[in-house]
Order: C-alpha cells, then sequence, then structure tokens
C-alpha cells in the first residue's frame, strides 16, 4: 500500500500538469482528483473488506 502511495503522489503533480496543458484550466484536474477520491473510497469501503486487529502472539496461542 505505501508503494502505491509513493507512485500516485508521484504522478499526481504529472497528471496535473498535462491536465492543465491540455485545457488550460485548473478544473480538469480537480476532476480527475475527485474521480480518483471515490474511486478510493469505493476501493476503501468495499473490496478491502473488514479491518481487524491481528492477535498477540500470546492471544494466538490460548494463554491470554
Amino acid at each position: 500500500m505505501n508503494f502505491t502511495a509513493n507512485l500516485l503522489g508521484l504522478a499526481a503533480p504529472i497528471v496535473t500538469g498535462f491536465a492543465v496543458d491540455a485545457t488550460g484550466s485548473f478544473s480538469s484536474a480537480f476532476v480527475i482528483t475527485g474521480v480518483v477520491i471515490i474511486v478510493g473510497i469505493f476501493c476503501y469501503t468495499v473490496l478491502l473488506g473488514r479491518i481487524e486487529p491481528l492477535p498477540t502472539p500470546a492471544e494466538a496461542d490460548g494463554a491470554a
């Protein structure tokens, strides 16, 4: 997950630059950002599934 976040952090200014250069306005860059955020929210809530804490080694052995 860190690799993806760093990769998107690198790609964001590049994509923004291309969008602004192509349209002459930042509105397209904001639309692209909004779409990426909506996709990210969908993936986080639907595809990721239930998030639970990992048991400690003592709990896993039943010694707790």
